[in-house]
C-alpha cells in the first residue's frame, strides 16, 4: 500500500509499504476513506516529539471502512463505516474499569505515535470494539473524519466547562478544535458565546457565521476589559482554553468569574505553570479531561442533526499523494485556514 512516513525531523517519505495485518484478536483493519492533519502531526514532523521513531506512518484523524476484524471483535464487521477515536482503550485495565478510558494503561494515543497511523491506504486499529464508532446514516465519511479527534475533544471540553442554560461562555482560541468546542457549547444553550484570539481572519469568520455571538481580537483590545464590557461588567461563567499557551491560560483565569469553570482543551508544549495566588479563595473548577468514552458517538449525532457543520472547517482538500501540500498549508496556518482534508480514494 501507499503510505506517508516520518523519517526524522523535517524528512517525510511517500512510498509503498506492506499492508497492515491483524496482530491481536481485538484488532481491526480499516480502509481509510478520509484523514486530516493534526497539529501534533506537525510537531512530530518537526522533531518536537523525539520518541516517535523514524519509519512511523503518521496520522490519527480519520474515517473509513472495516475490512477485517480479529476473532474477539464483536461490534463491527467487514463493510461497516466507522469513525475512529485517537485514544484507544482496552476496557479491562483499572483506569478503563473506572471510566477513565483516556488514561488506559494498555492504550492511549497510539496511532501515528507509537504505532503506524492513518496517512496510508489501510491502518490497523487496536481495541476495535472501543476505538471504533459506527457512522450513522446521514453522516458522510468525509464529515466523520472530524468526529474522532477535534470533534470529540471539542465536545468533551464543552462538557467539562459545566455550562448551564443561560450561562456566559468564553473560548480562548479560534482553531479547529476551539471552533468545534464552540459548536458543541451551543447545545448547552448559553446566553452568549464569545471567541477570544489573536487571529482576526478566523475570528471574523466564526463571528459572521454565527458560531460565536461576539469576537474579541487580543491584538487590538484588552480581552478582559472587552469581555466584561460585553457581559455588562461581569466575568464569564465558563471559559474553555483552546490555545495551549501559558499566557492564554492566565487570561482564562482572569476572564473567569469566581466560582466559575475553566475547561482546558489544549495540550501544552511547555509545562502549564500558574501561581496559587491566582486561584486562591476563588472556588474555581478546573477540568482537563481529554476524551470521554461516548464523546465520538455524541459528535456524530450532532453532525447528523447539523448542529455541527463540518463544511465550515474544510479549508482545503487533496489526495494521498498530495499530502505534502496539506502539511505545508497546515503548518503555514494562512489567514482563515482551519483544516485540510485528504480524500484517500481520490474523489
Amino acid at each position: 500500500m501507499k503510505a506517508y512516513l516520518f523519517n526524522g525531523p523535517d524528512e517525510m517519505i511517500f512510498k509503498e509499504v506492506r499492508d497492515p495485518r491483524i496482530i491481536s484478536s481485538t484488532d481491526a483493519i480499516i480502509k481509510v476513506s478520509h484523514s486530516a492533519i493534526c497539529g501534533m502531526d506537525i510537531k512530530i514532523r518537526k522533531g518536537f516529539l523525539p520518541e516517535v521513531c523514524p519509519g512511523t506512518i503518521l496520522g490519527h484523524e480519520f474515517s473509513g471502512t472495516v475490512m477485517e476484524t480479529g476473532s474477539s471483535v464483536r461490534k463491527f464487521k467487514s463493510g461497516d463505516a466507522v469513525a475512529v477515536s485517537p485514544i484507544t482503550s482496552c476496557g479491562y485495565c483499572e483506569n478503563c474499569r473506572n471510566g477513565k478510558n483516556e488514561k488506559c494503561i494498555n492504550g492511549g494515543w497510539l496511532l501515528g505515535y507509537s504505532i503506524d497511523g492513518c496517512q496510508a491506504e489501510y491502518v490497523r486499529v487496536p481495541f476495535a470494539d472501543r476505538s471504533l464508532t459506527s457512522i450513522p446514516s446521514g453522516v458522510s465519511l468525509k464529515d466523520a473524519v472530524l468526529a474522532g479527534d477535534i470533534g470529540a475533544s471539542g465536545y468533551q471540553a464543552a462538557l467539562n466547562a459545566k455550562i448551564k442554560e443561560g450561562d456566559s461562555v468564553v473560548v480562548t482560541g479560534s482553531g479547529p478544535a476551539a471552533t468545534m468546542a464552540m459548536m458543541c457549547a451551543r447545545t448547552f444553550r448559553p446566553s452568549i458565546l464569545i471567541a477570544v484570539d489573536s487571529v482576526p481572519e478566523r475570528l471574523e469568520k466564526i463571528h459572521s457565521y454565527g458560531i460565536a455571538d461576539a469576537a474579541v481580537d487580543m491584538l487590538n483590545a484588552d480581552p478582559v476589559n472587552e469581555v466584561m464590557r460585553l457581559l455588562g461588567g461581569k466575568k464569564a461563567d465558563s471559559v474553555i482554553e483552546a490555545t495551549g499557551l501559558n499566557s492564554n491560560f492566565k487570561k482564562a483565569l482572569e476572564l473567569s468569574k469566581d466560582d466559575g469553570s475553566i475547561s482546558v482543551l489544549s495540550i501544552y508544549s511547555d509545562p502549564l505553570i500558574f501561581s496559587a495566588t491566582e486561584i486562591k479563595n476563588r472556588w474555581l473548577t478546573l477540568n482537563t479531561r481529554r476524551i470521554g468514552a461516548n464523546a465520538v458517538s455524541k459528535v456524530l449525532e450532532l453532525m447528523g442533526d447539523r448542529t455541527i457543520d463540518t463544511a465550515f472547517l474544510f479549508s482545503g482538500t487533496g489526495t494521498l499523494d498530495g499530502l505534502e501540500e496539506g502539511y505545508m498549508m497546515t503548518a503555514r496556518k494562512d489567514a482563515g485556514f482551519f483544516k485540510w482534508i485528504c480524500d484517500h480514494e481520490g474523489r
